[in-house]
């Protein structure tokens, strides 16, 4: 369910401000601070002043004309944003080395995106060494014990030209596997039929999907998906309405589908999400309906044998009881609830069980974060977070719990079950340590590697620290460094800030070769696991939410001043950075302290949330930032908003904005308008770039775009802190 969340890190480069006593900018003066007389200035962008008033409050938008897209004059300001973005980053000295470095640490290196085994086989998709997309594979299942890599494998689809493989779900049996296309760039997919055996495609084509929860019935002759019901609607903001579950039969017409739950005829609101989830051995079908952002979900149950039918769905749960996730497992439905408990626990119900309150609980509240449930043939698979490390557990039907000995410091980013098995397929990895896909079969055992993992990489002479910042009323913020061999606390290190911040999303342990490039030129990598994320829990996740989102911002600024205080670095030493809701607290500390960085880099930035309302995914992200459809929801989008909060006058850091030309979820403007408002803003003189992406959404797909990409990103930073190797031409 990656698109319910708007900023959803999901991520490459994984902050508000507080709203001043004064009232909003009215004015539509601007002072404008000139570069050197030997550096060319980016394109002016014109002042219309557009006024609103909310709840009795003016609110001047400047740059509202920039909202006309597609406009010939926005695309052509961009467009000379971007030509001039260019010129500046192509001028710095040691660029080239740093897409270079990036290109040398992932050449020659597949990565395995997902597994899935079946009774028969086990199906990949593995992405090749500088390839645009995965490419989907098939072992057979005796290779399980690890005989190895040479035999067995084949290739069972390649995406054609221009398309890119994005998810597969096999039947059970091994005999066929659903693969999900699309274009590149965008997000909307469709789904096709293969036959494994021999590599056939069937006719069968499916449209208008995003993220479908695809799951096979009973015989593997049908499916269950969701989709949208109206195609080819021009307004985006309409176009994603009224997701509806349906059944699609092998060899039938996609257009006939039966709806079976969802849509209109559940009553909910247009932007609710729902799915069907099915698991092997169990007799009901679970239906869950997402709402937004919002982690709790409603959940429904009926008999399997009555999913085609007219009879009603029983509802067991809505989002005041915190249910976040749902297993199935033979008679028995296990939930994991939140409701008093913010760390959760792991409640049983009995088939034919009408509410909750029957419920007993399996696993109670403990120090862990609990994550993810799974089903096993004998019991269920917990995934929980540790003060940001994850852990992974089995307990029976009757409580017994076995936890996995995973490595030190690491994450489990992923990781599968099925119902009539006992064993779990899982993806583990460290900030130092590239990913390894195991299996692990429960109770006393240690998981095994699979036998066909990629060449493992490793920064060398990293270490990870960990030590905490003390926010402004008191709350201990965790923050883990990463810091190369030699570095002393001197105060001389360039220092890599990254914030988050929301949709309960934890920043744990993950692997991202591109950081080497900052790590051996002396850069230390720093990652505030500030509230509104997930790593303590619900109650951590609320204290960052809508009118809380300034907490947020305080614990960035937090970190950032502990960095500076245990002498690892100075603020003419340190860079900000976000990406999406994380751009919300990294431009918040820019505007509320901008005497704390020397540079600033956001990508896809959430800029203008005031106008969040506007975007296609404004509604299904109200929960977690609030609407301008209220007052209480208007004063948190404001203190939010990064482009209201810039004052004329003041000495801003330098300033980098990567945006995506035609980003479906976070439009360019929110980019542009911020790059326009520093740039008349500002007094100190530091550039303020906007660097646009031509594909959509600013997606980096492929070695080659990541490498340009951060050596923009890491190339600006480091002129601006000063780095010797990386002066301007």
């Amino acid at each position: 369910m990656t698109f319910r969340v708007l900023f959803l890190i999901v991520v490459l480069v994984p902050v508000w401000a507080c709203r001043s006593k004064s009232a909003p900018i009215m004015s539509s003066a601007s002072s404008s601070h000139k570069p050197p007389a030997h550096e060319p200035s980016p394109p002016v962008a014109p002042v219309r002043p557009v006024l609103d008033t909310y709840f009795g409050v003016g609110v001047t938008d400047r740059y509202r004309w920039m909202e006309n897209d597609p406009s010939p004059e926005y695309g052509t300001w961009l467009a000379e944003q971007n030509q001039h973005a260019r010129r500046a980053l192509d001028r710095i000295v040691g660029r080239s080395k740093v897409a270079g470095d990036i290109r040398a640490i992932t050449r020659d290196v597949d990565t395995i995106v997902d597994i899935q085994d079946t009774e028969t086989s086990t199906v990949l998709s593995r992405k090749p060494a500088g390839a645009i997309s995965a490419k989907l594979y098939v072992r057979d299942a005796h290779e399980r014990d690890g005989r190895g890599r040479e035999a067995g494998e084949r290739l069972v689809f390649d995406p054609p030209g221009g398309a890119t493989l994005d998810g597969f779900t096999a039947s059970p049996d091994g005999r066929f596997v659903i693969v999900l296309t699309s274009s590149r760039g965008t997000e909307e997919r469709t789904a096709h039929v293969l036959r494994t055996e021999g590599a056939q495609p069937l006719p069968d084509r499916v449209e208008r999907l995003r993220d479908p929860s695809i799951a096979w019935l009973p015989g593997a002759r049908s499916f269950v998906y969701t989709r949208y019901p109206e195609a080819g609607k021009p307004d985006r903001l309409a176009r994603y309405k009224n997701a509806e579950v349906c059944v699609h039969a092998i060899g039938t017409d996609a257009a006939a589908d039966k709806v079976v739950f969802g849509g209109v005829a559940l009553g909910g609101a247009p932007d609710d999400y729902p799915v069907v989830a099915l698991t092997e051995g169990s007799p009901t079908a679970l239906g869950i309906v997402y709402h937004g952002v919002l982690r709790e979900i409603s959940l429904y149950v009926k008999p399997l044998s009555e999913l085609e039918s007219p009879s009603k769905w029983q509802k067991l749960a809505g989002p005041a009881d915190a249910i976040t996730e749902v297993a199935a497992r033979e008679n028995e439905l296990y939930l994991l609830s939140f409701h008093g408990a913010d760390r959760g626990r792991v409640l049983r119900l009995r088939e034919g069980a009408v509410s909750l309150a029957s419920a007993t609980t399996l696993v109670p509240e403990g120090e862990d974060v609990l994550e993810q449930i799974r089903p096993a043939r004998d019991g269920i698979f917990t995934l929980a977070l540790r003060r940001g490390v994850h852990r992974l557990a089995h307990v029976s039907a009757t409580g017994e719990r076995h936890e996995a000995p995973l490595p030190a410091e690491a994450s489990v980013e992923s990781f599968r079950s099925r119902g009539a098995e006992t064993t779990a397929v899982l993806r583990t990895e460290s900030y130092v340590t590239s990913p390894v896909w195991m299996r692990w079969e429960g109770r006393d055992s240690a998981p095994v590697p699979v036998s066909f993992n990629p060449r493992p990489m490793a920064f060398a002479g990293v270490r990870v620290e960990r030590t905490v910042a003390t926010s402004s009323d008191g709350t201990a913020i965790p923050l883990t460094l990463l810091v190369p061999q030699g570095a002393a606390r001197d105060g001389k290190s360039y220092v890599w800030l990254l914030g988050y911040g929301a949709g309960g999303y934890s920043l744990s342990p993950k692997f991202y070769p591109y950081r080497d490039a900052w790590l051996k030129r002396g850069g230390v990598w720093a990652i505030a696991h500030i509230r509104g994320g997930g790593e303590l829990g619900a109650a951590w996740h609320r204290a960052g939410m809508k009118g809380n989102k300034e907490r947020s911002i305080d614990d960035f600024l937090a970190c950032a001043e502990k960095l500076v205080k245990d002498g690892y670095t100075t603020p003419q030493r340190m860079v900000a950075n976000g990406r999406s809701a994380g751009a919300i607290v990294a431009g918040g500390a820019m505007t509320r302290r901008p005497d704390l960085f020397r540079a600033v880099v956001l990508t896809a930035a959430g800029a203008n949330m005031l106008r969040l309302d506007t975007s296609p995914v404004g509604a299904e992200n109200a929960r977690e930032f609030g609407s301008t459809s209220t007052q209480e929801g208007f004063e948190a989008l404001l203190k939010m908003d990064t482009v209201q909060r810039v004052r004329d006058g003041q000495p801003y850091p330098a300033l980098l904005l990567q945006t995506g030309a035609n980003d479906p979820k976070l439009p360019s403007w929110h980019s542009g308008k911020l790059a326009a408002r520093v740039q008349a803003a500002s007094t100190s003189g530091r550039p303020v770039l906007l660097s646009v992406a031509a594909n959509q959404g600013h997606h980096d797909d492929t070695a080659e775009q990541v490498a340009q990409s951060y050596a923009d990103a890491f190339s600006f930073a480091f002129s601006q802190l000063g780095h010797p190797d990386f002066p301007s031409r």
